[in-house]
């Protein structure tokens, strides 16, 4: 075994590892008293919001190593989206924060990688990346349809308590 199928071993299995608690989050609000949900859920923002960040710092880091600036502007993207996602998840509702955050996610599944990126990363990486965004998006909409379940309304709870 070559490093680079091992460091390709290593990467993805921290990558699953690091999803399964977002997972994981995302499963246990339908399995849990209406109170305990919300703090799951609050706590599923708060790992989500954790992944970005670290996501952000990563892109950061690799576009200063190879001078990209196109992935530099990546990074950028995703910092906007991170801080714009904390501050309507926070001050206005969760539904709203972790709708813009998926609105975003599908944007960058949507986008096009430029050739210029693709020489910096194996092509094993693109469709891995492309894995992880889809599993997140389908977390970020099990979130939602919890937050928006008409018959339990943890939202309508969770305004009323005003806790996060």
């Amino acid at each position: 075994m070559d490093s680079n199928n091992l460091s390709e071993t290593y990467l993805k299995r921290g990558l699953y590892l690091a999803l399964t608690p977002l997972i994981l989050l995302s499963a246990s609000v339908w399995f849990t008293s209406d109170s305990v949900a919300i703090i799951l859920a609050s706590t599923f923002h708060i790992y989500l919001y954790a992944i970005f960040c670290y996501l952000f710092g990563y892109l950061y880091s690799q576009s200063v190593h190879f001078d990209a600036s196109i992935l530099r502007n990546l990074c950028i993207y995703i910092f906007v989206l991170t801080c714009l996602g904390i501050l309507l998840t926070y001050f206005y509702n969760p539904p709203l924060g972790l709708t813009t955050s998926l609105i975003g996610l599908w944007v960058i599944i949507f986008l096009k990688i430029p050739e210029k990126i693709k020489r910096f990363f194996p092509i094993w990486f693109e469709e891995f990346i492309y894995k992880i965004n889809v599993i997140t998006c389908i977390c970020i909409i099990i979130m939602l349809t919890f937050w928006l379940n008409p018959y339990s309304e943890p939202l309508t709870n969770y305004l009323k308590d005003g806790t996060l």
